[in-house]
């Protein structure tokens, strides 16, 4: 049985254009709160909470933000993916992390070279 695909997250408006310490309260709510669909297991859970991440990812590379918003937007992303790692059961689930996280840090440095 196949889940039907979540519909691309919107951010709150508070993490692309809030305050620092608003932004990292409203994006660290917005990935605790996405909503589940019905039978999702826990290992489940944790692939779709990593493909969250990684939605939020590509919505953080998106030309028109700022440099800078993107930036500080992508540093806190690094914290769920850390727990995300830390939940990991497999090296599979693992591996996953590792390569979300070195795009990660990719997009960070070429985000920091541009400010």
């Amino acid at each position: 049985m196949y889940l039907s695909q979540p519909a691309q997250p919107s951010l709150p408006a508070a993490v692309l254009q809030g305050e620092d310490k608003d932004a990292q309260a409203a994006l660290e709510n917005w990935l605790a709160t996405q909503p589940l669909h019905p039978g999702e297991t826990s290992e489940l859970m944790w692939f779709i909470h990593l493909e969250r991440i990684s939605q939020l990812m590509h919505v953080l590379t998106d030309e028109q933000l700022e440099h800078e918003r993107r930036a500080i937007c992508l540093h806190y992303a690094f914290k769920p993916l850390l727990a995300l790692r830390e939940q990991a059961n497999s090296e599979i689930q693992k591996s996953y992390v590792n390569e979300l996280m070195m795009n990660l840090m990719a997009k960070g440095r070429y985000l920091h070279r541009q400010c």
